[in-house]
């Protein structure tokens, strides 16, 4: 394995071992993260996701479009990355109004540094919206390109 990667992983470990700050490492093509990264575990089939999730709390629920962002792979985003950006920050009130809070992180994806807003609703235990883009988003700022 290089060097980097193994870098990577070892980083990785830290964030989720320690509580470091809520800056997610991650590298995927198109089919999701390696079932062999230590840091992240194998990911389950978007298409799985929410069915299994239902009402569990160890999985997330999907609405239809957020369960149709999974599965493209351009859009995806780890579900575990998802749920870090839950548990690593205090929610903000959704601007639309809803009973869900909007969750914001940073997140490195193939080396480059992104801010991800995920909508969260605890009561359904479910994701509503999530979006990464190097625009500002909540109290996050743009990104220089």
């Amino acid at each position: 394995m290089d060097t980097y990667i193994q870098y990577k992983m070892w980083v990785a470990q830290k964030v989720f071992d320690e509580g470091l700050p809520p800056i997610i490492l991650m590298s995927w093509g198109t089919g999701g993260l390696s079932s062999s990264s230590r840091a992240f575990g194998p990911q389950l089939p978007a298409r799985t996701i929410g069915q299994a999730a239902k009402g569990s709390k160890e999985l997330l629920n999907f609405t239809k479009t957020t369960l149709e962002h999974m599965n493209n792979p351009g859009r995806r985003v780890p579900v575990s990355i998802l749920k870090d950006a839950i548990r690593s920050t205090k929610g903000l009130p959704d601007p639309q109004g809803t009973n869900a809070l909007m969750h914001y992180i940073r997140m490195i994806r193939n080396g480059r540094l992104y801010n991800l807003e995920v909508l969260y609703d605890e009561g359904t235990n479910t994701i509503l919206h999530f979006q990464y883009g190097r625009d500002a988003m909540g109290p996050l700022k743009a990104i220089p390109k």
